[in-house]
């Protein structure tokens, strides 16, 4: 007789989107639903959604002025990175060692994404900061996009 096969992982996927009301939710492509109950925390719009390589953690930023990392296994608030202006935008570096964050300010946050404390800011710039990227080699180069006034 026929064998049933599995489903190939190449299509088992999670997408994670923000919603208006504040919270994250996990869409499942195994099942066509979302996942577990919505990741809450940020009390403002959330600007960026950055999955590790690994699949086990989530980053968010908002214009809470907070950067969250969140467990992708289990849901929970792995770590909180507060910041002093509204965030609009992040990176994880080549080595995801570092989250770099740009807001409402002319400075780029540069966060340890294993402690919560601030490794350096970058603050030599003339224009508003709209995106921030890293190159993708281990020189770990930051790229800024600014409003160019």
């Amino acid at each position: 007789g026929r064998e049933k096969k599995e489903e190939s992982d190449c299509f088992k996927y999670q997408i994670a989107f923000a919603t208006t009301d504040r919270c994250i939710r996990i869409w499942d492509s195994s099942t066509s639903k979302c996942g577990s109950e919505p990741l809450k925390g940020h009390q403002h719009r959330i600007n960026a959604l950055i999955p590790t390589s690994d699949q086990e953690k989530l980053f968010s930023c908002s214009e809470d002025k907070t950067v969250r990392i969140w467990s992708l296994k289990d849901g929970l608030l792995l770590s909180l990175l507060e910041g002093s202006v509204p965030l609009l935008s992040m990176r994880l570096s080549f080595n995801e060692r570092q989250v770099v964050v740009a807001g409402r300010s002319r400075e780029v946050y540069v966060w340890d994404t294993k402690f919560p404390k601030v490794d350096f800011v970058l603050r030599a710039h003339d224009d508003d900061i709209l995106d921030v990227c890293y190159t993708t080699s281990e020189q770990q180069c930051l790229e800024i996009f600014t409003a160019g006034r």
